[in-house]
């Protein structure tokens, strides 16, 4: 319900993202620009946004660096400072003790509910941080908070709002379409030489032929070694016997979750800690019966059916740091008391304890599989190299050396289609390399990451140049009257949508109505067209007319009437919290607006990276 206002409210969603508490970045982005230099990125106040900065951030990302995404991030890193220079501007603080009392309620620091000094110092120490340094970020943060607060507080919706908004996006539409598609007009596209030849001149950077390369290839890959070894219980057993000093400390724990969804207000978190806290109570009158608690209560679909019981893990990052820090914090059979986790609450129960063969097993196992396979791929690897620098004219005599299978490649490759194809970057830069192309040898095997190396050895090579007229002809043909097709049929479009506006006749074959909801527009429209689709609003019993944006041909759209939809309380509270988090952004946007006016931002000698 309402996806298209949460899909599209972005105007501030990278800068709140940014914004507040966060325990796993080192005290968030704090620090001031107290040094007199001038090396950084840009100023704001006494507030310094560095490369280092950045950096801290992308390290947090997920999906591709981009530079895109660099200039994003500084932007809201940029944004940041103006909310703080306007913190200081308005003169709001964070005392000591209420810094204490923040950390002193974050759970990552309790143990039972009760903070813990040790895991305080345990989470400086282990993100090598000063104290100083981390109150210091913290105080931002909790400023920063203050500001978005005083922004939120003060937007307020009526009823009247919400029932609008709520017909905007829930109410259907019935509507008749008409797509003009630009194969139609393609027999229209004047297609001479002269016409050929006037777009040949205008474009011709679309028609320069790339370079390319033939090669052949061979493939040393762990994943067949793999297939030809084996590691017995006596070698497992041998391993575990030597190196059992050394080996890490495993819990065998088993759970009950009861969970909550990732991104739950705190009412709903409530109720899950009362039917989490009723049924510890149980679990801790009778521990006998935890394993038949588990299957009957657990929510976690993986071990509730085992009666909780998660397997042996060690303190190594293995799960969330709440449940591990608790599991690691009992006795063996000792009950925990609620563990909150992102996942929910939970209720935990050691069952082992130590350094077992049986504990160990699995993990030994895959230690000396994966040294078995890196001793083979080395011997091999060696016999590869050995045999590219003999043979280093001839790939198949080295593959017929090393009993490996050399593969040829007879279609030219350029650079971007080895790119589009997902070829590994190593084997990208070797491939591509100016020397390898020029020497046309065998190379050096290529590291591909898994165990896996290339060797390979370039065959052939197309130079890069640009394609005359007449070598292109078939392309520029196929170009052109594309481009123009798509011109006329636009043309044909907006011809048509302007006389329907004026109340003329068209020449419009119309689909037969049908009714669409929003939701079913947000799935299969582009943003813009969506947008311009839920504007319309028939009046008078008339239809209403939209040519729309973004769509690989245009679609001309009568809509004939909107239906409505009952305004449940459920749907204007949840649409009251959805339109104001667009009115805060809004209203954060603005602010941040009138504080560039108050703070000139200072540009430094620093300069983003390419991410490439």
């Amino acid at each position: 319900m309402f996806n298209f206002v949460q899909k599209y409210s972005t105007a501030s969603k990278v800068i709140l993202g940014l914004i507040g508490l966060t325990f796993v970045v080192a005290g968030g982005v704090a620090g001031t620009g107290a040094i007199s230099s001038d090396n950084y990125l840009v100023k704001v106040g006494d507030q310094e946004v560095t490369l280092d900065k950045v950096r801290d951030v992308l390290r947090q990302q997920q999906g591709d660096i981009t530079d895109q995404v660099q200039k994003d991030i500084l932007q809201a890193l940029t944004q940041e400072a103006y909310l703080f220079a306007g913190a200081q501007q308005m003169g709001v603080t964070v005392s000591d003790e209420q810094l204490k009392k923040i950390i002193m309620a974050q759970s990552i620091f309790q143990q039972d509910g009760t903070f813990q000094e040790k895991l305080y110092q345990d989470y400086l120490r282990n993100n090598g941080l000063k104290e100083e340094q981390f109150l210091e970020g913290l105080r931002k943060d909790f400023s920063l908070q203050t500001v978005l607060n005083l922004i939120q507080s003060s937007q307020i919706m009526a009823d009247s709002q919400l029932n609008q908004a709520i017909q905007l996006f829930e109410a259907p539409r019935t509507i008749r379409t008409m797509t003009f598609s630009p194969e139609q007009f393609a027999s229209k596209v004047d297609t001479s030489d002269a016409a050929l030849k006037a777009y040949y001149d205008a474009h011709q950077k679309d028609f320069i032929q790339t370079q390319g390369l033939k090669f052949n290839f061979l493939v040393l890959s762990g994943n067949e070694v793999l297939s030809q070894l084996k590691v017995t219980d006596e070698e497992a057993k041998a391993y575990f016997d030597k190196n059992q000093a050394s080996l890490p400390e495993k819990r065998r724990v088993a759970h009950i979750l009861l969970a909550f969804e990732q991104g739950a207000d705190e009412a709903s978190k409530a109720q899950t800690k009362k039917k989490a806290e009723a049924l510890l109570a149980k679990v801790k009158a009778k521990p006998a019966d935890f394993a038949a608690l588990a299957k009957e209560n657990s929510q976690d679909p993986g071990s509730a059916q085992n009666g909780g019981d998660l397997g042996f893990f060690a303190k190594d990052g293995t799960m969330v740091k709440p449940f591990e820090d608790a599991s690691f914090g009992l006795k063996k059979d000792e009950i925990s008391g609620l563990v909150e986790t992102e996942f929910g609450y939970h209720i935990l129960k050691v069952l082992e304890v130590g350094q077992t063969f049986d504990s160990q097993k699995n993990q030994i196992i895959d230690t000396l599989r994966q040294e078995k396979i890196k001793a083979a791929v080395d011997a091999k690897k060696k016999q590869l190299i050995d045999a590219a620098i003999k043979h280093g004219d001839d790939l198949n005599a080295v593959a017929k050396a090393t009993g490996l299978a050399s593969q040829p490649v007879g279609e030219w490759v350029t650079a971007e289609q080895a790119k589009q194809a997902q070829m590994p970057e190593a084997l990208q830069k070797v491939l591509f390399d100016a020397k390898t192309i020029a020497d046309k040898k065998v190379t050096e095997p290529i590291d591909v990451g898994q165990n896996t190396y290339w060797v390979v050895q370039v065959t052939d090579v197309r130079p890069e140049k640009q394609l005359s007229l007449e070598e292109a002809k078939a392309q520029v043909k196929q170009a052109h009257t594309v481009a123009e097709a798509n011109k006329l049929a636009q043309a044909a479009a907006k011809e048509a949508l302007d006389k329907l506006q004026k109340g003329e006749s068209a020449t419009v074959t119309w689909s037969p109505a049908a009714e669409m909801s929003p939701q079913q527009a947000q799935q299969t429209m582009p943003p813009e067209a969506y947008r311009q689709l839920i504007a319309v609003r028939p009046s008078e019993g008339k239809p209403q007319y939209v040519l729309l944006e973004g769509l690989p041909a245009p679609v001309l759209v009568a809509v004939d009437k909107i239906g409505t939809v009952e305004a449940k309380p459920e749907m204007l509270q949840q649409m009251q919290g959805l339109l104001g988090k667009n009115q805060n952004d809004g209203a954060l946007m603005g602010y941040i607006q009138y504080l560039q006016t108050q703070f000139p931002a200072q540009k430094g000698t620093q300069e983003l990276t390419s991410a490439q």
